[in-house]
């Protein structure tokens, strides 16, 4: 057996939190204290990519180690039609094997993958949730008489000020919560590994005061590929892109919101960045706090990303532009995870559960279709046969199929689908992917290249859709 690196495992889980608008990334223009001191004091990668961009596929991912056609979550649960309906819980490599070894698996957030009343999922011992009227958190909002709603004005889920006051908050209980989980740990001198699940920054975006004015809708850049043509992009892509003549927003997440409620809504979303983040600054405290902050390996990651408008779609959904597939990963461990590193190689949420694994002392199970990424997290150069290029897939909404595969270089993003189409951007001298160049006979070599890749991959990981390639 490997020997431990960290006694403890703290996960922070968000939501639909892009990397872009965080401060250590200097593009966002704000601070996030949290977020930027796991940057600043251990390692972060700038090509982290979820497999899916869809919740509780990705979530299922990050805690079997599989792809989503070997878990079999292909949409959002309660799934539809053919599928089960919730995870196969035997497939929870990550708190099944680490509960095996000793360690206490905790679960503090809202879990897509089961029936939540029912009690834990398979694996975990401490189990905290929100979603129902039975939870704890709704009598407390209940009991204690919290103001609910929002202000009036907002348009939600888009937009909104909630009349919750902040320390009343999912985000702010969910940390509480998880220092009580933290405190008896350190007391106890036990082995733990925590997971906590923050519910955002995904929409919808009720944020109270004072977050919900921090940021001035007439001072928020808008996306530049926002109102660009959809002709030529894959066929869903051209169907909901309808841009809105007013500013009352629609629901679908293909729609375009009017120019007003866009700032609007994105200004919202980096309100609700903020208080989120400052509750992660919170948690970290806490760690600090207990003194446990030295032997716990800290991961901070999203799901996915989000549009905001970016190609004129809101949200998530089947598609495959950076927007959405790069996420947020940081990790830190002080004498261990190298400090103020900035790695650049392709790392996937399906790498999270054998580099947990292998931390913490313990054997990788087989089968897992990431890879540990702890030579990169002690600044060691990464295997000479590391990845060098991101892959990814996409299978079902609201019981229609999408069936999407995608491939990610340095240079180049290609996406592939037997229904929709087909899309080529070359990043270099395109980052923001607006002209698609699949049926551009220049670009023939490299979306053939791209093309045989990404089937070659298919092939691997016995993926279905490999029967729809050349």
């Amino acid at each position: 057996m490997p020997e431990a690196l960290a006694d403890n495992l703290l996960l922070i889980l968000l939501s639909h939190q892009r990397p872009d608008v965080l401060g250590h990334e200097q593009r966002g223009g704000i601070s996030t204290p949290g977020a930027d001191r796991l940057a600043e004091e251990g390692t972060r990668f700038t090509r982290a990519f979820t497999p899916v961009t869809l919740g509780s596929p990705a979530r299922a991912s990050l805690f079997t180690g599989l792809l989503p056609h070997r878990h079999r979550v292909l949409e959002n649960c309660p799934q539809r039609g053919d599928l089960p309906i919730w995870l196969e819980e035997s497939l929870l490599a990550l708190p099944i094997g680490l509960s095996a070894a000793g360690i206490s698996t905790g679960y503090v957030g809202d879990w897509p993958l089961r029936e939540t009343a029912r009690g834990p999922a398979k694996g975990f011992s401490d189990w905290v949730w929100t979603l129902t009227k039975q939870s704890e958190y709704a009598r407390e909002i209940r009991d204690k008489r919290v103001p609910t709603g929002n202000l009036p004005g907002g348009a939600p889920p888009f937009f909104a000020v909630s009349r919750t006051p902040t320390e009343f908050t999912k985000p702010a209980y969910l940390v509480r919560r998880a220092a009580e989980i933290l405190e008896r740990h350190a007391a106890a001198g036990t082995r733990f590994a925590l997971t906590v699940a923050l519910p955002g920054p995904r929409y919808p975006h009720e944020v109270p005061e004072p977050y919900a004015s921090m940021f001035k809708p007439a001072d928020v850049p808008l996306p530049v590929s926002r109102g660009d043509d959809p002709a030529g992009r894959l066929s869903w892509h051209r169907r909901t892109s309808v841009p809105a003549e007013t500013d009352e927003v629609p629901w679908e997440h293909g729609r375009m919101l009017g120019e007003d409620a866009l700032r609007r809504t994105i200004a919202a979303y980096l309100g609700n960045v903020l208080l989120i983040d400052h509750c992660v600054a919170d948690l970290l405290g806490h760690l600090d706090e207990f003194r446990l902050s030295e032997r716990t390996l800290v991961v901070y990651a999203s799901d996915l990303g989000e549009f905001l408008g970016s190609h004129g779609l809101f949200g998530t959904g089947p598609f495959a532009y950076d927007e959405v597939l790069r996420v947020p990963l940081l990790v830190r461990q002080p004498g261990y995870v190298a400090p103020g590193v900035v790695r650049g190689e392709f790392a996937s949420l399906l790498d999270l559960a054998p580099t947990t694994f292998e931390w913490l002392g313990l054997p990788v199970p087989p089968g897992l279709d990431g890879r540990s990424l702890s030579p990169m997290l002690m600044n060691d150069p990464a295997p000479a046969d590391w990845p060098d290029a991101a892959y990814g897939q996409y299978h079902r909404l609201a019981g229609k199929p999408y069936p999407l595969r995608w491939i990610r270089t340095s240079t180049h993003a290609y996406a592939f689908s037997p229904d929709g189409g087909e899309e080529l951007y070359d990043l270099a001298k395109d980052p923001e992917e607006r002209k698609n160049l699949a049926a551009d006979p220049a670009a023939r070599p490299a979306r053939e290249s791209l093309r045989k890749r990404l089937f070659a991959r298919l092939h691997a990981t016995g993926d279905p859709l490999e029967s729809a390639g050349p």
